[in-house]
């Protein structure tokens, strides 16, 4: 890479500098936190030892309960987006939509099929019934209904009154949308691996 005026460059990796056909790089300066090496087969070193780069996502169950909307640690979450905290008719474990003419979080469903039917939009799953504090939209949790006799990893689908159903929906103009898919067998409250699909289809 010739360095140009005003002699400065900015690289991700590995960068090869040179002087151009006749001139020779005889220094090289790095801003602060910035160290610069020259080995003895004058290769040039730029480097930031001290740049902490950010730890990836590690989604798992640690942390999740047993009852109805408890959700793992690292779950990506909608926080706080409700102004008054007051929800609008919706348990903890059920699927809720983002109700932009309240501003609120409210109960989701399949339903029949409309241009601005609640299963075709943003949806995440409460964690609790008393306000829309933290909504989850993508991670472990558990939801409303058992998974008993269910094989782990059996798609899940929207259903009706915010509820999971493992069977897709064979209703006439019904919402077929995937938000995820089992991880255990409980009876009663069933883990599962939230992250709603952007696509789906009316049932015709």
């Amino acid at each position: 890479m010739p360095i140009n005026s005003p002699d400065s460059f900015q690289s991700l990796g590995t960068a090869i500098v040179n002087g151009g056909e006749t001139t020779q790089i005889t220094e090289v300066f790095g801003v602060d936190g910035i160290v610069t090496s020259r080995s003895a087969d004058n290769i040039v070193t730029i480097s930031q030892p001290d740049l902490v780069r950010p730890k990836s996502t590690a989604l798992d169950v640690t942390g999740v309960g047993t009852t109805a909307g408890s959700t793992g640690d690292h779950s990506i979450v909608y926080y706080d987006w409700q102004s008054d905290g007051a929800s609008i008719d919706y348990e903890a474990g059920e699927i809720v939509y983002w109700r932009t003419d309240f501003n609120k979080w409210a109960r989701a469903g399949a339903g029949s099929y409309t241009s601005t039917d609640s299963g075709t939009l943003l949806l995440g799953m409460a964690t609790s019934s008393t306000s829309g504090l933290k909504v989850v939209r993508r991670g472990f949790v558990r939801c409303d209904v058992g998974f008993s006799g269910v094989p782990i990893g059996t798609p899940c689908y929207l259903w009706f009154q915010g509820t999971v159903t493992t069977q897709k929906p064979t209703i006439h103009n019904y919402t077929q949308r995937i938000v995820g898919w089992t991880v255990d067998q409980d009876a009663s409250a069933g883990l599962m691996f939230f992250s709603p699909d952007v696509n789906y289809t009316i049932k015709a």
